[in-house]
């Protein structure tokens, strides 16, 4: 049997007292994320079909935060979940030594929830995960 190949992806999501989101720089922390992918992948930002999502939401403890997330997708790099999940735990320790929170779940079980641009979270909420980039070639949006 031929194991899928899809293309590598990445979750990031940063959670912010609601407060404290009229100062983050979200720019600046896409900018870090992106430097740290290009690194560990010899990648360009170019290499990456974008995608963010930025909304008020609540926490598990029914906290209200603020929540940035940011979708990258490697264009013209595939793997199979097998591959993947051997090296992902260690991919997880180079971004948590910068401080940057990366979303494993998406990995879990072979299944994934990770949201297509324009595609919303769930019923209950409005917010829309838009594409940064590529907006006119949209499957490059598509692991």
């Amino acid at each position: 049997m031929t194991k899928q190949e899809f293309k590598v992806h990445f979750d990031f999501d940063k959670k912010l007292n609601v407060s404290e989101s009229e100062s983050f720089d979200k720019n600046q922390y896409k900018e870090k994320i992106l430097g740290k992918l290009n690194f560990i992948f010899n990648t360009t930002n170019e290499d990456y079909a974008m995608s963010e999502d930025n909304r008020k939401c609540k926490d598990r403890n029914g906290n209200r935060i603020y929540k940035v997330s940011y979708h990258f997708i490697m264009i013209s790099k595939k793997t199979t979940y097998e591959y993947l999940i051997k090296y992902i735990k260690d991919i997880n320790k180079l971004f948590k030594a910068d401080g940057i929170p990366f979303d494993t779940s998406i990995y879990r079980n072979g299944i994934t929830r990770f949201r297509m641009p324009m595609c919303k979270k769930d019923k209950e909420n409005n917010s829309l995960m838009k594409p940064m980039n590529y907006k006119d070639d949209i499957k490059k949006h598509i692991v």
